[in-house]
């Protein structure tokens, strides 16, 4: 179930991740105290972030908002001093249906947005905080009262005065029915909805003592020394007043602390190595390899090779390999760990192929054919894509990464067709072909070094 839900949850995330840097402008996590949340104060609308829902659907439809409040998130708990409190997630629906469908359907939508946060984020489970709003007739009755629609006073008297069960009967009889297609068409869509909030606080710092210090610098390191400063002796008064020499103290150096004049980071240089699992799948064995060059920058390598393919029985004619590019940039401070990224891609493919249709197919110019792969015009693409890596274990070392694409293809093929009597294969057609949309989909398995 994890799995079903994790892989789910990335995909589609990868798929909103441009529509999301585009609006990263957008402020989504709120920055609260604690006693706020215990109030109440901070689940007021506008501190809540809506998401729309289609007539009876509870599926999630509009991910760009929860991809930007997660993505956003994400970059705000890099920071030391920010802490997580909570997640609050609340659905409702429109009058319209019938009130056992709409209590499914409200607790449907606030649990596919509560589990797409959690899953998205790895957020603990105790703090999301989950509610549900069945037919939402205060939201209807406030949007009504600052509306200057027809037969509005006539609305909010029976709303305000009648019990629930005979608020839609009354409703629909307000203007021989008139009321009612102006409430599903203009207020409805708004009450079918989700709002969500996801509350930081800044960690209050820890009471340090009070120490007088003395700050010596140099060129090379800042030393800060600290220095007890000796305390005067009661001196037993004496009917004389007698001079004496001042003493002297020397001053008890008690520590003496080193830092370096710049703050100190761990080497930010990874690598690593990799496979994609779905050409592995296929019989099309891949090997990657991925370097930092940048604090949010990565070149990633795909190569594969296959000599068979396993969908054609005494297949001794098929030879697929290419190269794949890839440059990264991640959202994330965890480059290569855990964190979304997006992508300007390319790649280039040679391949002879036998199909169940007991054709030949290879990549090249019109014309140049053989049995043998190794045609001088290669398939070739070029796009973006996007993704999110997920670390596993405590070290991270072993990950997994979800990638998606979409771009430009382009090849050109001959299609050859064995003759029997010759005991030969032959051309028979010649295709150039382009085309515009989906490139590919990963699921690698990777392993990361560091270098410190």
């Amino acid at each position: 179930m994890f799995a079903k839900n994790t892989w789910r949850a990335l995909l589609l995330l990868a798929a909103g991740i441009l529509t999301c840097h585009l609006a990263s402008g957008q402020n989504y996590v709120k920055l609260v105290q604690e006693e706020d949340l215990i109030s109440g104060e901070a689940y007021c609308d506008s501190l809540l972030t809506r998401i729309s829902f289609p007539h009876a659907v509870s599926s999630l439809p509009n991910y760009p908002k929860a991809n930007i409040a997660a993505i956003e998130l994400m970059q705000m708990l890099q920071e030391p001093d920010i802490e997580l409190l909570e997640v609050y997630v609340c659905g409702s629906t429109s009058p319209a249906g019938l009130w056992g469908d709409n209590v499914k359907l409200s607790q449907a939508r606030t649990n596919n947005v509560a589990l797409y946060l959690q899953y998205a984020l790895d957020i603990p489970e105790e703090k999301i905080h989950k509610s549900s709003i069945v037919e939402d007739w205060d939201r209807l009755y406030d949007m009504i009262a600052v509306s200057d629609i027809p037969y509005k006073y006539q609305a909010l008297e029976i709303i305000r005065t009648k019990d629930w069960g005979e608020r839609k009967t009354a409703l629909r009889k307000v203007g021989n029915g008139k009321l009612w297609k102006i409430l599903e068409t203009d207020f409805f869509p708004e009450l079918r909805s989700v709002r969500f909030g996801i509350f930081c606080r800044v960690k209050p710092s820890a009471m340090m003592p009070k120490i007088e210090t003395i700050i010596i610098r140099d060129t090379v390191y800042i030393k800060e020394t600290v220095i007890e400063q000796p305390q005067p002796q009661p001196v037993e008064s004496k009917p004389e007043v007698v001079e004496t020499a001042p003493v002297v103290c020397e001053p008890v150096v008690s520590e003496v602390v080193l830092t370096e004049t710049t703050t100190t980071r761990r080497n930010p240089w990874h690598f690593g190595i990799k496979t994609n699992l779905v050409s592995d799948a296929l019989a099309v064995p891949s090997f990657g390899i991925e370097f930092q060059m940048g604090r949010h920058i990565s070149l990633n390598i795909m190569g594969k090779y296959s000599p068979f393919n396993i969908f054609v029985k005494d297949d001794n004619n098929t030879n697929i390999y290419g190269i794949y590019p890839q440059l990264r940039y991640w959202f994330s401070n965890n480059i290569m760990t855990k964190g979304a990224f997006v992508a300007i891609d390319g790649g280039a493919t040679w391949y002879t192929l036998q199909w169940k249709d007991g054709l030949l197919y290879q990549n090249g110019k019109e014309g140049e054919y053989s049995s043998d792969a190794g045609n001088k015009a290669p398939a070739w693409k070029v796009g973006v894509s996007a993704g999110y890596s997920l670390g596993l274990g405590k070290k991270k070392a072993w990950g997994i990464e979800f990638e998606t694409g979409v771009g430009y293809i382009h090849y050109d093929q001959n299609i050859g067709r064995f003759n029997e009597v010759s005991q030969k294969w032959e051309i028979s057609d010649f295709q150039s072909k382009q085309h515009f949309g989906f490139t590919h989909a990963c699921i690698n398995l990777t392993y990361r070094f560091s270098t410190k």
